[in-house]
């Protein structure tokens, strides 16, 4: 399975983002099931349409809304969530602090980000499709756009859960 990243879906909607091409040639892959089934994780889902309502039209927002319920209905995507939230959620704010508490790490990750490696940990998930760089040496990138969450990754972030 593949989680698809906030700025990942951005630039793949958006015909004028600098990694629009490149989305696009991954989310033909990523389609084709090269890295098993996409995931779309609640928590970007909620950054995708918060970063969206202040850069494009609502119109264009209810098309993306339909596009992705639609696609979820044909079984293209699936929607996760977060069980046990409480829990789930302590060990989320554990991951963000000691990530970004690390005064050598240049870019930070944000609390979704923070979701999304837990999320992948939580639910045997391995890929992720991403344009942030803030995933840099805490997943192995495996080309511009995708990295992996090798067993070493994994035993760096459960010593931290």
């Amino acid at each position: 399975m593949i989680i698809l990243d906030t700025s990942f879906l951005y630039s793949f909607l958006n015909k004028n983002d600098a990694n629009h091409n490149k989305a696009v040639e991954l989310m033909n892959k990523i389609i084709s099931r090269k890295f098993g089934k996409p995931i779309i994780f609640e928590y970007v889902i909620d950054e995708l349409f918060t970063l969206m309502i202040n850069k494009q039209p609502f119109s264009y927002i209810e098309k993306v809304i339909d596009l992705i319920l639609q696609d979820v209905e044909k079984n293209i995507f699936q929607i996760i969530i977060l069980t046990d939230r409480e829990n789930s959620l302590h060990d989320i704010i554990r991951l963000f602090k000691k990530i970004n508490e690390d005064p050598n790490r240049k870019k930070k990750l944000s609390f979704t980000d923070c979701a999304i490696l837990f999320a992948m940990i939580q639910n045997d998930i391995f890929y992720l499709a991403s344009f942030d760089s803030g995933f840099d040496g805490i997943l192995e990138k495996i080309e511009y756009g995708i990295y992996a969450l090798s067993s070493d990754k994994i035993l760096n972030l459960k010593k931290i859960l």
